[in-house]
């Protein structure tokens, strides 16, 4: 069965152990990101969707979180702007990487990678925000369901 804890613990020591990270954050709604004061580059996590399909008889729980990584960079300059871009996509295939590692029996999946800057009056900000989606069978039915009868 999935360990959410296990996974988030994973991406968080993955992240604070990066060396191009500064920053880590378990955002809990959306509304914190609109309060965010970050150092350098930033790495935030927020979940935001599961589901628990039947399909073909095989019970699976899919969740998806997503992975947003901050960096501060000189206004105007283009070559900071390309540069941190790529580094942020190496950031996320590394963690990729690092997931499949950590957790073969899992299926993780980071698909569509938006790389939209932000613009502030002193410096610019990179982003890079994909969805990591995670699939793992659980226990099937055939298990005694927990529940009190009356």
């Amino acid at each position: 069965m999935i360990d959410l804890k296990n996974v988030v613990g994973t991406m968080k020591a993955f992240s604070e152990g990066h060396r191009m990270i500064n920053q880590t954050l378990l955002i809990k709604d959306e509304q914190e990101l609109e309060h965010l004061t970050f150092k350098y580059r930033t790495f935030c996590m927020h979940m935001v969707n599961a589901r628990i399909p039947r399909d073909t008889a095989s019970p699976v729980y899919e969740l998806d979180i997503n992975l947003l990584l901050l960096d501060k960079i000189i206004k105007g300059n283009d070559i900071a702007f390309m540069e941190s871009s790529q580094e942020n996509l190496f950031i996320l295939g590394q963690l990729q990487d690092f997931l499949q590692q950590s957790f073969e029996e899992y299926d993780f999946e980071i698909d569509n990678v938006d790389l939209a800057p932000v613009s502030v009056p002193d410096y610019n900000i990179t982003g890079a925000s994909a969805v990591l989606t995670i699939r793992v069978d659980r226990e099937s039915y055939k298990n005694e369901i927990d529940y009190e009868q009356s």
